[in-house]
């Protein structure tokens, strides 16, 4: 629950910031989430940075704080045929209404890192942990080259070992730096 705001909380704490709550943000679609957000509002976190919704469903402009300078996620592992059409429909418009068209066949999370450069800022980095299908399957190459045009540079860390209880694939952490707002 929360773990990666608790990280970011503790790192930021380590590094002298006074009330580091209030710079950290989140999203999440499960309600239980909120019963572990009480030591964030002990540091300085306010109610409102933290939504629970559909991520897919919000936009930057309903999100406080936004854009931000970092985003870290762990989106979900979905393969489309398990999610209704109606899911379909509302990923492919987050992702649409910005520019951004990716294969129907595309897992969940492919969605997912799309619509975070939304939410992203000029210079931005963005740390994802990822399915090592990012790696090799059809629709990745397509971000592959969408990713190196927005990003100055990209390392991609490999885990050689299942580390979700319940995930089916192996992941790898995705580390971006240096985000360029598109110019279209």
């Amino acid at each position: 629950g929360c773990a990666f705001l608790y990280e970011a909380l503790k790192t930021l704490q380590e590094h002298g910031s006074h009330r580091p709550g209030r710079f950290l943000y989140g999203v999440d679609l499960d309600e239980d989430a909120r019963r572990y957000l009480a030591p964030l509002f002990e540091a300085g976190a306010n109610e409102d940075h933290f939504l629970t919704r559909d991520f897919l469903r919000v936009t930057p402009t309903c999100m406080p704080g936004a854009p931000f300078g970092v985003i870290c996620g762990n989106p979900p592992y979905i393969r489309p045929r398990l999610l209704g059409s109606r899911a379909v429909r509302v990923a492919c418009r987050a992702i649409e209404k910005a520019g951004f068209r990716i294969s129907r066949r595309s897992s969940y999370w492919a969605y997912f890192l799309l619509h975070c450069l939304n939410f992203l800022r000029d210079g931005g980095c963005l740390a994802m942990i990822l399915p090592h299908a990012f790696l090799y399957s059809d629709y990745s190459r397509q971000l592959h080259r969408y990713l190196l045009g927005l990003f100055g540079s990209i390392t991609i860390v490999s885990v050689d070992e299942l580390v979700f209880e319940e995930a089916q694939e192996k992941p790898l952490l995705l580390l971006a730096k240096g985000f360029r707002l598109r110019n279209e």
